[in-house]
């Protein structure tokens, strides 16, 4: 292992360039992890440190839990303190971070069977909203999950803390049009759920599964699903709610859909 002291090294550089930018991380290929857990997990998830960096006592502390971590890596560095907290997206930092391939999937990789499962997310622009949406999906079992590209970088330092891991697993798929994969979808014989605050929708019980499988839209945080989107979808639905409530916040509705979709 070689010591990396000053600001200035490429390898410092580059954490915070993939750290900051999401022009770099879809130029490069490659994301920035922080702290124990996520990079472990990537570990465990199948991917290979291209770079690991650790604090001195970092290494020291967690030295059983990064052991595969620090064996499988293919170049290992101990910076200092300061390093640490310079490149570090969160507050108080473990002093854990690794380099590792940016997760490849692409919309050939979409399967449409009898029990198919998708989550389609439009225009998603906060990162705990997609990385909680995200980890949701691995729970309840979705095939993959269907994100436009003016969503939240699902490769941002925030979406994967938020993820816990899932980000690494889950099949996500970037697409630049919601509305021709919607079209796709029900050229598939995919049912598709527009997700909107409509009491005249059907409820989530009442959602059937396609031949092809079944898709669930949620929209943007404050705008909803855009009116083109959910005129192509099959059908709309509605999550009832006590008179106080007007509405769940995307995570939380997108949640109970999963859910509900999980049981069919």
């Amino acid at each position: 292992m070689k010591n990396i002291t000053s600001k200035d090294n490429s390898i410092i550089k580059q954490a915070v360039q993939l750290n900051k930018s999401t022009k770099e991380r879809r130029k490069s290929g490659l994301l920035f992890l922080e702290g124990l857990r996520l990079c472990t997990d990537a570990t465990r998830s199948g991917y290979v440190a291209e770079i690991l960096l650790l604090t001195q006592i970092a290494f020291e502390k967690y030295s059983i839990e990064l052991r595969n971590t620090i064996n499988l890596a293919k170049n290992v560095y101990i910076i200092t303190d300061v390093l640490a907290d310079y490149i570090a997206d969160t507050q108080h930092t473990q002093g854990v971070f690794s380099i590792v391939e940016r997760p490849k999937h692409s919309r050939n990789d979409i399967s449409f069977t009898n029990n198919s499962k998708f989550i389609i997310l439009e225009n998603l622009q906060d990162p705990g909203n997609m990385g909680t949406i995200i980890r949701c999906a691995e729970a309840f079992g979705m095939t993959s999950v269907i994100v436009s590209k003016d969503s939240a970088d699902v490769c941002s330092p925030k979406v994967l803390r938020s993820a816990m891991g899932s980000a690494l697993r889950m099949p996500i798929i970037e697409v630049d049009s919601v509305t021709d994969i919607i079209e796709e979808m029900k050229t598939n014989n995919t049912l598709v759920y527009a997700a909107i605050l409509n009491k005249t929708s059907i409820k989530p019980s009442e959602m059937q599964m396609g031949k092809g499988g079944i898709a669930v839209v949620i929209g943007n945080e404050g705008n909803g699903i855009l009116k083109d989107t959910y005129e192509k979808c099959s059908k709309t639905v509605y999550i009832p709610m006590t008179e106080n409530i007007e509405s769940l916040n995307a995570a939380s509705a997108a949640t109970v859909l999963m859910w509900e979709m999980s049981q069919k």
